[in-house]
């Protein structure tokens, strides 16, 4: 699919619902800000908070926006009852939280061990003795508390290093330690929603195992790797650069005002989620559109999986009747799915019947 004919289809999944998508992007972007803010009052909860909290509701959005493409309501309380459905066995995997924090973590040390190489040749060139004197002094001191009477000594010996030749040391370490901390957030925000591609996968096959689904997305974006990158990039750049304009801008406006980088850090963030808000509701519009390019190989490759677990079983022992009746089921689902399947033609989707559109709404308990 040519990225003009996916922005084409994405266009008309958003005017159809324009203030309700407007509503549940601001309100999912700015939410997630919010949550950024525990940072300033308790360093490191957003750890915590995230994955209870803000994951949930970026699901609940994705649903909600789903909701509305099958012509149901979404209201408070139903979307609030998402966050439960989040939880349950088809979709707490939908994200991919913790693989996607660790691959965040691992760019932020890369990212750290970069600059800290660049920035230390560029400091030690351009100030000569002056810069290493004072940052092997402070790693002296920091390598060896115990050499002091008590922590108020300790601490003041620090700060005579990050402040000798005005603050130089402060600036090192906040050129080296500051650039991470977005890249991070950056690479889990990708990482993140990439992996909710699986959500659309999980709403359409609900008669699949989950780690199948899983696997069949993963195969069906390498089978298709130029088509799907290319139109994932191609319609959401502009929620990336959004939020590293927010993100730059939050951190050195905070800075000015206060002079404190970890501080202007978690203002950074949180402007950068904020600025995401104003394309956020196109953003969820291209999700389905750009699943929408996956869906037919992922429907093929659940069919082999399916048939080749079909093989393996009837191959290990003989099936009972029942059974044998089981397996083949599946396998007409995924037949009839081939059939009936609609989404090369999502325009078609607003005519469906009420009954019909119920049927896939996973607040109605997705088992």
């Amino acid at each position: 699919m040519k990225i003009k004919e996916a922005f084409s289809r994405s266009q008309k999944i958003y005017s159809a619902h324009p203030l309700n998508s407007w509503v549940l992007g601001v309100a999912c972007a700015i939410f997630l800000a919010a949550i950024c803010g525990f940072d300033l009052a308790f360093p490191g909860l957003d750890i915590i908070v995230i994955p209870l909290f803000g994951i949930p509701f970026v699901f609940a959005t994705i649903i909600s926006h789903f909701q509305l493409r099958m012509n149901n309501e979404v209201r408070t309380r139903s979307f609030f009852r998402l966050f439960a459905v989040y939880f349950t066995r088809p979709f707490r995997s939908s994200f991919q939280v913790l693989f996607s924090f660790f691959k965040s973590i691992i760019a932020s040390f890369l990212a750290t061990g970069l600059l800290l190489g660049i920035t230390y040749l560029i400091f030690a060139n351009n100030f000569g003795s002056a810069f290493t004197t004072n940052i092997n002094g402070f790693f002296n001191v920091f390598s060896n508390p115990g050499a002091y009477e008590n922590t108020d000594t300790y601490n003041a010996a620090l700060q005579v290093f990050l402040q000798a030749n005005g603050d130089m040391l402060y600036i090192f370490f906040d050129i080296v330690f500051v650039p991470p901390v977005f890249i991070s957030a950056l690479v889990f925000i990708y990482f993140v929603s990439v992996e909710s591609i699986s959500i659309f996968a999980r709403l359409y096959f609900p008669q699949n195992p989950s780690p199948m689904i899983r696997s069949a997305v993963k195969q069906s974006m390498k089978r298709q790797r130029k088509s799907f990158y290319s139109a994932y990039f191609g319609m959401n750049w502009p929620i990336f650069a959004l939020f590293v304009t927010g993100a730059i801008g939050g951190f050195f406006a905070s800075f000015y005002l206060t002079g404190d980088s970890s501080f202007s850090s978690s203002i950074g963030l949180m402007g950068g989620l904020v600025l995401m808000a104003f394309y956020a509701p196109f953003y969820l519009a291209n999700m389905e559109i750009i699943y929408s390019i996956l869906e037919g190989n992922i429907r093929l490759i659940s069919k082999e999986m399916t048939q080749q677990i079909l093989i393996n079983i009837q191959n290990q022992r003989q099936l009972s009747e029942q059974e044998a009746e089981m397996l083949s089921k599946a396998l007409e689902d995924l037949d009839k799915l081939d059939q009936d399947n609609n989404l090369d033609n999502p325009d078609d989707s607003n005519e469906k019947s009420n009954d019909k559109d119920k049927e896939k709404d996973p607040t109605n308990g997705p088992e």
